[in-house]
């Protein structure tokens, strides 16, 4: 199957979250998600149809919204510097891929007029399908969570093709903010 960039995950870690919705000859979306507690996954705001009542809250500013998810909690890495060896993770035409990549850059982005938030801004072999995906460092910890795919250079001076993450803690600051899980 053609349908992504990256290679089929021989191996897909607890961190990986993912759901279908709908299916047809010519159309099927695919939502990715990272889990973060036991309990609860990070998925990219945009993709929240995808997961329907399952959701359980969503960001005001950031492209991120929490769902019920029953997993294991995966274990967190330090903020990736540029330079670093990532592996990604997606859900496409019902199949996990990975995607090789490296840290470019870290600096901020903003939604919709909002505040700036700090993102992690990653080269990696992928298409679409990658976003609410986990990205991992080289112990397979995971360090971001990815938000969506650059397509053109009129976002904010990036390459088209580069990937934008949230870096995991302000995944947990946000899920924490705004009551999804504790402060413990």
């Amino acid at each position: 199957s053609g349908c992504a960039y990256g290679r089929h995950a021989d191996f897909v870690p607890a961190s990986v979250v993912s759901r279908e919705w709908g299916s047809c000859a010519f159309v099927s979306f695919s939502g990715t998600g990272t889990q973060i507690t036991d309990h609860v996954a990070a998925i990219a705001k945009h993709e929240a149809f995808i997961w329907g009542k399952e959701v359980i809250a969503k960001s005001d500013w950031l492209d991120l919204a929490f769902v019920r998810s029953e997993k294991p909690a995966p274990v967190f890495g330090e903020k990736p510097l540029a330079g670093q060896r990532v592996t990604a993770y997606g859900h496409i035409c019902g199949d996990t891929w990975v995607a090789d990549g490296v840290i470019i850059v870290e600096t901020t982005w903003s939604e919709a007029g909002g505040p700036a938030w700090p993102v992690i801004v990653y080269w990696a072999n992928a298409g679409s399908g990658y976003s609410g995906g986990p990205v991992l460092d080289a112990s397979g910890h995971v360090v971001a969570v990815t938000v969506r795919q650059i397509v053109s250079v009129a976002w904010g001076g990036l390459r088209p093709g580069d990937f934008l993450a949230y870096p995991i803690k302000t995944v947990l600051d946000e899920a924490i903010r705004l009551g999804v899980i504790s402060n413990d």
